[in-house]
């Protein structure tokens, strides 16, 4: 619950599946630190799944969003993740199926962050890192928002301090020796 509510103070927004267990817990957090929640229904909006949490998803329609990628309706059922099991063993049987997409470790992030950076094509970070396009974006929306959201909260604490606390930038003898290039002996 901490750590959603951390999220809501940074201005996130909380996306869940209304299920029983975290999904459920995350939106409750997310109405009690007044923040923003979406619902993803396994069925349509009208069938609110699980039962259980009929009237959770009563207040997220009321203060948030309640939506699904089925009609209004309709029945949830398990036939996605089945139709998935089968989508990977067709793939096992044609050779096709690499597993779930690597994961980078931090010394890759951060050098996959530096050539986007530097203008290197996605697909060619795609391919030099063995990771799909999707992925490769993943990690750039991935810096961009920690980046945002750390910008946000040294911005907030500066702003809350006294104006005689705040911190000051300074030029210390050591950055000036670091900016100067050293004098070269012909």
């Amino acid at each position: 619950m901490e750590a959603v509510s951390g999220l809501v103070q940074l201005g996130y927004t909380i996306a869940s599946g209304a299920a029983y267990g975290i999904d459920g817990m995350a939106h409750r957090a997310a109405l009690a630190s007044g923040g923003n929640t979406i619902a993803v229904l396994a069925g349509g909006v009208d069938r609110p799944y699980p039962a259980g949490h009929d009237s959770l998803i009563q207040r997220i329609a009321v203060s948030g969003l309640v939506l699904s990628e089925v009609p209004p309706h309709t029945a949830p059922t398990r036939w996605r993740s089945e139709r998935q099991r089968e989508g990977i063993v067709l793939a096992k049987q044609r050779n096709a199926y690499k597993g779930r997409a690597p994961s980078l470790s931090p010394f890759q992030a951060t050098e996959l962050c530096r050539k986007a950076d530097a203008g290197v094509p996605k697909a060619v970070l795609a391919r030099e890192f063995g990771i799909s396009r999707e992925t490769v974006y993943a990690y750039l929306r991935t810096r961009t928002n920690e980046a945002d959201a750390a910008t946000a909260l040294v911005e907030k604490t500066v702003e809350g301090l006294p104006a005689d606390t705040r911190p000051v930038p300074t030029l210390t003898q050591y950055d000036t020796l670091l900016a100067t290039p050293p004098a070269r002996e012909h």
